[in-house]
């Protein structure tokens, strides 16, 4: 598995029959190989997380699959060139695509949109969009209850997709430093309730120093060595 890391919450994922691209906006897109089957996500309609230049990937990329959160809408008519699904939230959606299979699970955001929790070539990917725990200073008691209460329940909805272990091959979570103090809370309440092998944060504006104070932390010891430190756009990392 080749995971490509393209900038803020953008992310490639090499597969055996699948190259996955999660929230393009901008940055230098990897050379995806011939022959292995392209879908392209799209989290929700927010600058940072979709650009409408995805859709020329199909010249380049014949029979090219857009996964689009459904308030998505494609800016002019004829731009999309490949296969277009809009996805609702928490459905469950199966595709056969060239012969191979991928399903994809759908959760809430608490901001707008969808996360994703893609299962393809025998790995688990989990995509977060905007799911966080958006704990912002300032904010009054009881958005910040309500914030809390409903990140935690989308969590306990992704483990019970994997009831017996919660586990993942691969996530991208959301590590924002604009939440200053508060930036850990997503990342940590679903490093408690979920087992991921390698877990890539994003959302962090290019600071990639949150990265390693992150894992420095005393609170983040348990699962340090899960977390990928991310040093620059279009790093690629090479994992089982």
């Amino acid at each position: 598995m080749r995971v490509t890391y393209i900038g803020h919450s953008g992310f490639s994922v090499e597969l055996d029959h699948f190259v996955l691209l999660f929230d393009y906006y901008q940055g230098t897109l990897p050379d995806f190989p011939r022959g292995k089957q392209l879908i392209i996500f799209a989290s929700h309609k927010h600058h940072d997380h979709f650009n409408p230049k995805i859709f020329s990937l199909a010249d380049a990329n014949p029979g090219a699959v857009y996964l689009l959160s459904r308030e998505i809408r494609i800016p002019a008519r004829g731009m999309e060139k490949g296969e277009v699904h809009y996805l609702g939230r928490r459905a469950m959606y199966d595709y056969t695509f060239q012969g191979h299979r991928i399903s994809v699970v759908t959760l809430r955001s608490t901001d707008i949109g969808t996360a994703f929790l893609v299962r393809a070539d025998g790995k688990l990917i989990y995509h977060g969009g905007d799911l966080n725990w958006w704990a912002w200073k300032g904010a009054a008691k009881s958005s910040l209850s309500s914030m809390a209460a409903r990140y935690q329940d989308e969590i306990h909805y992704l483990e019970e997709q994997e009831p017996k272990k919660h586990h993942v091959d691969v996530a991208f979570v959301p590590l924002d430093p604009r939440l200053e103090e508060y930036a850990p809370l997503g990342i940590d309440y679903f490093l408690r309730h979920m087992d991921p092998d390698y877990v890539f944060p994003m959302h962090f504006w290019e600071k990639y120093e949150i990265i390693r104070e992150y894992k420095e932390r005393e609170e983040s010891q348990a699962w340090k060595d899960k977390i990928v430190e991310i040093e620059r756009q279009g790093q690629e990392f090479l994992l089982p």
